[in-house]
């Protein structure tokens, strides 16, 4: 191919894996929480959360069979943007897991309508190879911009069938028509690796091998120096700067004043009339007595004859 590589490639979409009864979900949810993170109530996942600007989505899903961390592209490139994206890597490794899905991707400054040109001349049978096979190379949403130019989505391989599929897509084309936002001509090469795969947190933090280990000669004409041969560590622990821990108070004060149930509470206690304030720091008490209560007898003398065994 004619296409020139870079070292720009970044994760755009991670999911992880665990076993119900050993996950990180109350780590991750209180950093988040720590990190100015709003909590949303998502319809299909047990937790949400967003962060940024372009409100980058962060899912978790529990159920009895496992539990999956999913983390979207605008939540990535907050994560990265502000220094945290090591950090986040380091509790997801602090649990056994599976790297179930890891998009790598890479932003190439060209018009995609001439990027289209030059991958329909380098492949005039729509044939690809992405990794040891040849796969087809389907164009679909064919359709003229504004411009006039042709503009599509070419998909190698598909989903569920083999470990990896790529898609390539006019990037500047989608934000216009989703946000509305000017570009400079962008095409976007997405890899899309399962399970199977083995990619692993470190691939995550730096994709580059694991991309052109993948998409190899097929779609790039010069290979990167620093381009290492890519092999699956099945590693579980990622280790990044330590953490500086947040001020509890601070924290604290914060997640109270942006609180939404908090002021439904106080929507409702204004409601009941007069007693209403009253009835909600009564609760309010209760509840926090009932934290703040050591241990039952029952419980600790459990705990000491588990740790004599």
């Amino acid at each position: 191919m004619i296409f020139s590589a870079s070292p720009n490639v970044f994760t755009d979409h991670l999911a992880v894996t665990y076993a119900p009864e050993d996950s990180p979900i109350q780590d991750l949810r209180t950093f988040l929480v720590t990190q100015g993170a709003t909590a949303i109530q998502p319809k299909k996942a047990a937790y949400g959360y967003t962060l940024g600007k372009l409100k980058g989505l962060i899912l978790i899903f529990e159920n009895t069979r496992f539990v999956k961390i999913q983390i979207h592209g605008n939540a990535l490139s907050y994560l990265r943007s502000v220094g945290m994206f090591g950090d986040v890597l380091e509790i997801l490794s602090l649990c056994p897991h599976n790297i179930t899905r890891l998009d790598a991707a890479l932003d190439v400054p060209m018009d995609y309508p001439v990027f289209r040109e030059k991958l329909l001349t380098a492949f005039p049978d729509y044939k690809v190879s992405l990794g040891r096979k040849a796969q087809v190379l389907m164009e679909t949403y064919l359709t003229a911009r504004a411009d006039k130019k042709l503009t599509s989505t070419f998909y190698i391989g598909k989903r569920g069938f083999g470990k990896q599929m790529a898609r390539i897509y006019d990037k500047q084309y989608e934000l216009l028509q989703n946000r509305g936002e000017l570009v400079p001509p962008l095409t976007r090469i997405e890899l899309e690796v399962s399970r199977e795969y083995g990619a692993t947190l470190k691939d995550a933090f730096n994709p580059t091998d694991l991309f052109y280990h993948a998409t190899g000669e097929s779609l790039f004409v010069d290979a990167l120096p620093e381009v290492r041969p890519w092999t699956s560590e099945n590693a579980c622990a990622w280790r990044s700067r330590p953490r500086v821990a947040p001020d509890p108070y601070k924290t604290l004060k914060r997640v109270i004043a942006e609180s939404d149930d908090l002021r439904t509470m106080v929507e409702l206690a204004s409601s009941i009339g007069r007693s209403g304030f009253t009835t909600l720091h009564s609760l309010l008490d209760s509840y926090l007595e009932e934290a703040e209560r050591p241990a039952s007898v029952e419980t600790i003398t459990h705990g000491a004859s588990l740790d004599a065994q």
